[in-house]
């Protein structure tokens, strides 16, 4: 996996950072292995108090509650990979995933308010240059090719009246 020059450093700060002699990344302060519930109580649980604590809402949202899961991790990133723009293979491949991406766009990825409206002004942008050129002085040009689509080429549906 590429790592960016950011996550280099940080690796190479943790790995100065940790207890000689431990061949793990993120060990326990003494150079073990931690525990589901040593990791929860001793690093978890005050790294989430002191988020909810720092946190500063803007309108009145808050962005970390006291329920936040070490899992929640997993999703918050695959959707802040896919927010940027990669690849869901890729992406997967970051998450530990061997599925080209399927399990990375069924179950972690999830949608930013933000992202919705960009992809939304997006597309009214793209309707609107076409319509600017379909359409002059509020009449459709019929030289235009894209008027000219038959019901079966796939650019046009019927509308059913009712």
């Amino acid at each position: 996996m590429y790592l960016t020059p950011t996550e280099v450093q940080l690796f190479r700060e943790q790995l100065v950072a940790r207890p000689p002699g431990t061949p793990l990344v993120f060990p326990t302060p003494t150079g073990k292995q931690w525990t589901r519930s040593g990791f929860g109580t001793r690093v978890w649980a005050k790294a989430v108090a002191a988020a909810v604590a720092n946190d500063s809402p803007a309108l009145g949202v808050t962005s970390v509650y006291s329920g936040f899961t070490f899992h929640l991790l997993r999703h918050t990133a695959c959707s802040l990979m896919a927010a940027a723009g990669m690849d869901p293979a890729v992406a997967a491949e970051r998450a530990g995933h061997t599925d080209g991406g399927a399990l990375f766009l069924r179950t972690y990825r999830h949608l930013y308010e933000a992202e919705k409206r960009t992809q939304a002004l997006r597309l009214e942008a793209k309707i609107l240059a076409d319509l600017a050129v379909i359409w002059t002085d509020g009449e459709p040009e019929t030289e235009n090719p894209l008027n000219e689509a038959g019901s079966t080429d796939g650019r046009t549906w019927d509308r059913i009246s009712g």
